[in-house]
Formats: structure tokens, C-alpha cells, sequence
């Protein structure tokens, strides 16, 4: 990646910015392909692929790409950046330690939170 430096708040907004602009057109369009009602979380998670998709191809000269990833303890997605020709993780936005630490968290308020009195 040489010369070229991308932020997390960088990575993070152009993903948002480009699923919101994106959203009515291929609503819409996911609506009109498919003859069964779809539901609104298949319909983002079809969406989220699709921006995916796309931010590769263009990412595709600097030898980057972007995978999301279902962190399994919040049941929350992470993406990774990843160096796409030795499949290296380069950043996590959301890093998934602070996942891991988070879902920790709220399992130990748990116990002490739900005990019966």
C-alpha cells in the first residue's frame, strides 16, 4: 500500500455513506428480482455484500480488500482490511479484542446483575 493510507473513520464512512445512497435504488431492485417477500435484515445483509463487493473492485489496484466478519460472543460485525495477495489483516474497525472484552463484560454484569435475591 504504498502511498496510500487509509483511517479507520475514513474506511467506516465511505462504507455508511455509500450503503445509505445505495439503499432505495437496491431496495428496490432487490424487490423487483425476487417474487418473494424479502425481510428488511436480508435486505441490508444483501446490501452490505453487494458494497462489499464494490469497494473491492476499486480497492482492487491498491491490493486491499474489506471482510466483515460476525463476531460470534457480541453477535455484532467487525470489518477487517485485509492485504489481498498474502491475505494479511491489516486493520479491524472494530478491533475484535475490544469485542471480545466487551462481550466479557457483559457476561460478568450478568452473573452478578441476574442472581436471584
Amino acid at each position: 500500500m504504498e502511498g496510500t493510507s487509509f483511517s479507520a473513520k475514513t474506511l467506516h464512512s465511505s462504507v455508511l455513506s455509500y450503503a445509505s445512497v445505495q439503499q432505495s435504488k437496491e431496495k428496490n431492485q432487490l424487490e423487483t428480482e425476487s417474487k418473494a417477500p424479502k425481510s428488511s435484515n436480508e435486505v441490508i445483509i444483501a446490501q452490505l455484500e453487494k458494497a462489499v463487493e464494490e469497494i473491492n473492485q476499486k480497492l482492487a489496484p491498491t491490493f486491499v480488500s474489506v471482510r466483515f466478519q460476525l463476531h460470534e460472543k457480541s453477535h455484532t460485525y467487525f470489518a477487517q482490511v485485509v492485504n489481498a495477495d498474502t491475505n494479511e489483516v491489516i486493520r479491524e474497525v472494530p478491533p475484535e479484542k475490544l469485542l471480545d472484552m466487551h462481550a466479557e463484560m457483559e457476561r460478568l454484569t450478568g452473573l452478578i446483575v441476574d442472581q436471584k435475591m
